[in-house]
């Protein structure tokens, strides 16, 4: 963390990441071609769980898919976490309020009622939002644009 902290240490810290990264995605991506095989993996929605499944270290270390289903778990649980609090601070800032405690409850209802909403299982979920592409655009590339140009009148009124 102490390399964050000073501007040319900075570059270095995040070319090191993302090459690590890379290589870690790249393993993992070969070891699920070589277990599984590419047709099988086009099909399944998670082959690292499948891999995991397969595989076994001697019969000492069986069951690996639980490792793998905990991490899905608590990554899971920390994305939700980052990405809500992510959002009630836009929020906060878009509308000008003083803390995010007053729509947290709002915010919370609002996602839980959406999450009700969608279909249950990941192939329909994909197939419902291809209907909505034009929908996507529009919160891609119109909306943020309609955002600065409002912000830009506004500093200059």
């Amino acid at each position: 963390m102490n390399r964050l902290n000073k501007f040319e240490n900075t570059k270095k810290t995040y070319i090191i990441g993302i090459t690590i990264s890379y290589v870690i995605i790249l393993l993992t991506y070969f070891t699920n071609v070589l277990l599984l095989g590419f047709p099988l993996i086009l099909k399944v929605p998670f082959p690292n769980f499948i891999t995991m499944g397969v595989s076994s270290i001697g019969t000492y270390i069986t069951r690996m898919e639980i490792v793998v289903g905990f991490n899905f778990f608590i990554t899971t649980l920390i994305k939700i976490s980052i990405y809500t609090f992510v959002a009630l601070l836009g929020i906060k800032k878009i509308f000008n309020l003083k803390s995010i405690k007053n729509i947290r409850l709002f915010y919370s209802m609002l996602v839980f009622f959406i999450i009700t909403l969608l279909p249950q299982t990941t192939n329909k979920v994909i197939v419902v939002f291809s209907n909505f592409k034009y929908f996507f655009i529009f919160i891609s590339f119109v909306l943020p644009i309609l955002i600065l140009i409002k912000r830009a009148t506004k500093k200059a009124l």
